[in-house]
């Protein structure tokens, strides 16, 4: 994916039998990596999107190889994934097509969560994207029952995003007294965009009153009914901040939309709940002016770096240093150590790290008192067994 388009740039792809999957040969830049499981298994480390470039390394694994001929050098990432519960009904399976033509779509991202593509390379049993063929199988579909009648329904909509096609936002009808939660052979068309899908949202992004530049804002399209944030975002609309903080994401149906600056990780931006971060409707060929919008600067793990193997309990945690911190709050997993005022906290010798999985966050403080940064997600290493 290219964070600042949101666009895939090469694939999807399947892996072999080895495990490998080989995206062909592309040019270096700042591309991540995004991986779905399907209903099977579930990402659960995904090194490469951590990369700011490809061409470059990341000191998270991967290997450069060159061939005697001089031939370009290959891009080698490591995946972790593992197993989903055998039991991850309900699912929905079927086919996405062009409405009119009725050929098969790939490059549809079909989901339920609420995170934008290329945000951190993981995705859930609820996600999928198409390959040439159309077809999708999403799993751990949440499904109720209504007390009146008895009958099925589901809770959160499927949310199907493409470049170049209005979004669609889908719920499966269950037959009266139908119990079954394994729902196969759905048929889903998308419409191409029309010469009417021209409105746009634009806005402005601050950080301490500043206006802040080259800052990613992506969009997500919402379900008016019930207000939940799309799951894929929508590829293809996507807007990067100018040198006053401006930003401007057009050629957009009707439909109302969320914004969400700051979305893929390392990228210096980390966007905070706020007032102004309120859903947008967009009529047939209207401008909508969004309110400023702030966000802080995002942490980034230096020692132990996300998803390391380590062969002993690290004695302290570094990360990268915030502009007008004054102090930092870390917790690891779940306890608050003590408050520091370097981008470094000890371990207390009376916490011990067991081998497994171990999870920390940080949150930085201006003298006033106000968070000015955070972490953009949970950051984890694993201690191995017999350490």
């Amino acid at each position: 994916m290219d964070p600042a388009s949101n666009l895939p740039i090469a694939g999807p792809r399947v892996s072999a039998f080895d495990g490998l999957c080989n995206f062909g040969t592309f040019k270096a830049g700042g591309w991540k990596l995004l991986v779905f499981g399907g209903v099977e298994y579930r990402a659960h480390d995904v090194s490469g999107f951590q990369s700011k470039d490809m061409a470059a390394g990341d000191g998270f694994g991967p290997a450069f190889l060159t061939g005697p001929d001089k031939t370009p050098p290959v891009r080698i990432f490591q995946v972790q994934v593992r197993k989903v519960a055998p039991d991850s009904l309900p699912r929905i399976s079927g086919v996405v097509v062009d409405a009119e033509t009725g050929v098969p779509l790939d490059r549809v991202f079909v989901s339920l969560s609420p995170n934008l593509t290329g945000y951190q390379g993981q995705t859930l049993p609820s996600d999928d994207v198409t390959l040439a063929d159309g077809a999708f199988s999403v799993a751990q579909i949440p499904f109720g029952l209504d007390p009146m009648t008895g009958n099925l329904h589901q809770i959160n909509p499927l949310r199907l995003t493409r470049s170049g096609y209005r979004p669609l936002v889908w719920s499966y009808d269950p037959p009266n007294g139908s119990n079954n939660v394994d729902i196969r052979g759905v048929l889903l068309g998308m419409e191409k965009l029309s010469g009417s899908d021209i409105g746009s949202i634009s806005g402005r992004l601050l950080r301490s009153n500043v206006p802040v530049s080259g800052v990613a804002v992506g969009l997500g399209v919402l379900n008016v009914s019930e207000g939940e944030k799309a799951a894929a975002g929508m590829p293809g609309w996507t807007s990067v901040t100018d040198l006053e903080g401006r930003f401007k994401i057009d050629r957009l149906p009707a439909g109302t939309y969320i914004l969400q600056p700051g979305y893929p990780l390392a990228d210096d931006a980390f966007f905070p709940d706020q007032p102004n971060n309120r859903p947008y409707t967009v009529e047939a060929r209207q401008q909508v002016t969004a309110e400023d919008l702030e966000i802080w600067h995002e942490i980034v793990p230096w020692t132990p770096p996300h998803g390391i193997w380590l062969g002993a309990a690290p004695d302290s945690l570094t990360w990268s240093p915030v502009p007008g911190a004054a102090t930092y709050e870390v917790r690891l997993n779940g306890g608050v150590l003590p408050k520091t005022t370097t981008n470094s906290a000890p371990i207390p010798p009376t916490m011990d790290l067991a081998p497994g999985l171990h999870y920390w966050t940080v949150v930085a403080f201006a003298k006033s008192g106000a968070p000015v940064a955070a972490t953009q997600i949970q950051y984890s290493f694993r201690i191995k067994p017999g350490s």
